[in-house]
């Protein structure tokens, strides 16, 4: 046994007592020095030996069970008074600790041999970190190969086996350590010589992948368009992030003062919208801009984790939380492939992807360009464009007498009045003349209606007296300032249509609703009087004006007006 310099592997539970440098120790001198083993490290050749407790002679209490931790071989010996037969005990246990003297020569050898192999270690490998001064022994949770980064689990002792110090709750954003401070941890595995070989060639296989992903990244195509949902990039600029929510403006001197330090602050960038910084792909704009979602908060960074090897991008799920910037051109960011599994196959589809949407984009603007610069009365609906840089968005509603359009736009819910001249229509799909077939009789007759729209308008311009309530108008310039349609938003500026609420009872004026083309969303802000040679009926909303002036030349009793 001493000759040996102790027994290996003696397993949990085994009673041994202290010896030879050991008994210095025990927690006691009077202590017999008995205990039980509760681990075994075999790379520091050690044991943790929880003692037994003895009764004092002063006192029927016990001394407190006792964990000495890192016994060397030679300093205990076993017991074998509790084995039903001791030598055959005894040369199980020699046997056993030859078969881990061999374990461990070959672990050694293959230590030498798997130096440098750190990357892609599959999860629940048993690693330690060369940065690590504390020699402990930590489960790999995952891999991050984005960034050749762990998520790892600390090991910790606890009664006779070794448990996780996180366990399943383990929180993904536990620092991260980088693939080149982790070495594998073979010691303690059955079969070392197969524990590496399997890191070995997990190490091999995501080389390769490195590999490749560099080769790919130096292939995509010049600001790529209609990049899928989900890609991480790298930002090569400054970005500006939309607010997702409403915020009250500051309140008091203090909150007031910070709003304008905050303002004059040229240099100020919002967190996670920096150059180098990295965000996902939300959608792609229709128009070679982007929206990109962006990391601001500890909680958002826990999307890398959400990454999908198959694809190389983000669940779909896991974007719609992030703040978003809107209108990003291709040129302010790179994409990143290091999180595909087969990183060829990413892009080839962004090739592919890319090379559709150069082709519709030609499309879009060869159909367009045969439409003319003003495509009228698109439905509700219309996917559209609203010029480069500024995004994408959805006709809400069509305005005739200013030959423009409401549009909602991406995925956000503001509204922009743009000018028809501003819009593009997104033909998307093999459909496209189909669509455009569809869309151009609604223009051609567009076109038609607002000719006879400004026949009937110019005949019923002198038309003030009797005007029914709900009555579409125009008023003279010179009755509202400018300023005051500014005030009522872009679309009543450009249509300058109110409606008539109610005359006087004498008849010469109108009180009317300024800024309303019909009578949804009335509101007593924007209602003033007018004089009834101000205002003129007008028919831009009407599908059929000259039966709808008709109408209103009976129902105001002007049958022999001009």
């Amino acid at each position: 046994f001493r000759s040996h310099g102790g027994f290996l592997g003696l397993p949990p539970g085994q009673i041994v007592q202290l010896i030879g440098e050991g008994i210095w120790r025990r927690p006691s001198g009077d202590h017999n020095g008995r205990g039980k083993v509760m681990a075994y490290h075999p790379l520091q050749r050690t044991y943790d030996i929880m003692v037994e407790a003895m009764p004092t002679l002063q006192s029927i209490s016990s001394h407190s069970a006792h964990l000495l931790s890192n016994v060397r071989l030679r300093d205990l010996r076993p017991l074998f008074f509790e084995s039903e037969d001791p030598d055959a005990a005894l040369k199980a246990m020699l046997q056993q600790s030859e078969d881990e003297r061999e374990r461990l020569k070959v672990a050694q050898e293959w230590s030498d041999k798997m130096k440098g192999a750190t990357l892609n270690l599959p999860a629940d490998t048993l690693v330690t970190l060369s940065t690590d001064s504390e020699d402990a022994v930590y489960t790999v949770f995952s891999y991050t190969p984005i960034f050749q980064t762990y998520q790892l689990d600390r090991r910790v002792a606890a009664g006779n086996k070794d448990v996780r110090a996180f366990g399943n709750s383990l929180s993904p954003l536990s620092p991260a350590s980088p693939a080149a401070s982790v070495v594998p941890f073979i010691w303690e595995s059955k079969d070392p010589a197969a524990e590496a070989q399997r890191a070995l060639d997990a190490h091999a296989q995501e080389t390769q992948r490195l590999a490749a992903v560099e080769f790919c990244k130096g292939r995509l195509p010049k600001e790529p368009l209609a990049l899928p949902r989900g890609l991480p990039v790298t930002l090569l600029r400054t970005v500006t992030p939309v607010a997702t929510t409403w915020q009250p403006p500051p309140t008091g001197l203090w909150g007031r003062l910070e709003s304008i330090r905050s303002s004059l602050n040229p240099f100020k960038v919002a967190k996670g919208c920096a150059a180098g910084e990295r965000a996902f792909i939300k959608s792609y704009g229709g128009d070679g801009t982007y929206t990109l979602g962006i990391l601001q908060t500890e909680s958002d960074r826990r999307a890398w984790l959400d990454l999908v090897g198959e694809t190389g991008c983000m669940k779909d799920a896991a974007t719609q939380g992030l703040r978003s910037a809107l209108g990003v051109p291709a040129s302010a960011f790179l994409p990143m492939l290091g999180a595909a599994a087969k990183p060829e196959e990413l892009l080839e589809k962004i090739f592919r992807d890319h090379e559709a949407e150069v082709a519709r984009l030609a499309e879009v603007d060869r159909l367009n360009d045969q439409a003319g610069d003003d495509f009228l009365d698109l439905p509700v609906n219309t996917r559209v464009s609203l010029g480069k840089g500024k995004g994408e968005g959805i006709v809400t509603r069509y305005l005739p007498s200013a030959g423009a359009y409401i549009v909602r736009v991406g995925h956000e819910s503001a509204l922009q009045t743009v000018l028809a001249s501003q819009v593009r229509v997104q033909f998307h799909g093999a459909d496209s003349e189909q669509v455009f077939a569809s869309l151009q009789p609604r223009h051609d007759a567009e076109v038609a209606r607002l000719a006879r729209v400004a026949t009937v308008n110019a005949m019923a311009a002198g038309w003030h007296r009797r005007l029914p309530p709900g009555t579409l108008v125009e008023l003279d310039e010179a009755a509202v300032p400018a300023a005051q349609w500014a005030q009522l938003g872009r679309a009543a500026q450009l249509t300058r249509l109110s409606t008539v609420m109610r005359a006087t009872a004498d008849g010469a004026a109108y009180d009317v609703q300024i800024g309303c083309w019909d009578l949804s969303g009335i509101s007593s802000a924007s209602r003033a009087n007018f004089a009834a040679d101000s205002v003129r009926p007008v028919f831009w909303n009407s599908p059929d004006p000259e039966h709808d002036a008709g109408e209103l030349r009976r129902a105001a009793g002007i049958d022999n007006a001009p």
